[in-house]
């Protein structure tokens, strides 16, 4: 069954995470980071509406850690409305506090439109309110790195890049890059790799 000719494989039907919180909080972020074109000193009010998973597992309101924060719609749409990006240092202390207030301003709700057609597709719709009585309105049918709404090669090289310095891999550029010369029938890395990334030596004791 492995090794059988096949039309379709799984791989391509895999999501990725372009940001480092839950799933849940990733179509609110997506629709939010477009509308970042706005001044965020503009902003009266924001208004999420989202399936209902999303709201039971990703609504804290009380932030005061980084846990919390990635758990909560409301500070990962500001970070990303005030921010303009969101990545690990948007669940830190600074971020935290820098976007308390918006966060404050942002009400988070289920939405039948989204609820229906979940877990087939994950949905938001983010609305903003503006101190001129205008709106502006970004709504994501797909969470950013599904197969339907798919990350590029370039964002996807930029997270690995990023996820390795973070976890401390020495040289993490010329690894991945060599480790994507292997579609071209290069040899797989294994000094720099094993370099990169030493194995914890045990006694027979432990």
């Amino acid at each position: 069954r492995i090794t059988a000719a096949r039309d379709t494989w799984e791989l391509p039907e895999v999501s990725y995470k372009p940001w480092p919180s839950p799933r849940h909080t990733h179509p609110a972020i997506d629709a939010a980071l477009r509308l970042a074109v706005h001044s965020t000193a503009s902003i009266t009010s924001v208004s999420v509406k989202t399936y209902p998973v999303a709201l039971q597992l990703c609504n804290m309101t009380d932030t005061q850690t980084e846990h919390a924060a990635r758990f909560s719609i409301a500070h990962c749409v500001a970070a990303a409305l005030q921010d303009g990006h969101v990545d690990a240092s948007s669940f830190l202390a600074p971020a935290r506090d820098r976007n308390r207030d918006l966060a404050g301003r942002v009400q988070v709700a289920a939405s039948d439109r989204f609820a229906v057609v979940f877990p087939a597709a994950w949905g938001a719709e983010v609305t903003l309110t503006l101190a001129d009585g205008s709106v502006a309105v970004a709504q994501v049918d797909h969470a950013k790195g599904d197969p339907l709404s798919p990350m590029t090669e370039a964002e996807r090289y930029a997270k690995a890049l990023d996820m390795l310095a973070r976890g401390g891999v020495a040289h993490a550029r010329e690894l991945a890059d060599q480790v994507l010369a292997m579609s071209d029938g290069k040899a797989f890395p294994a000094a720099l790799f094993n370099a990169a990334l030493p194995l914890t030596q045990t006694d027979s004791k432990g």
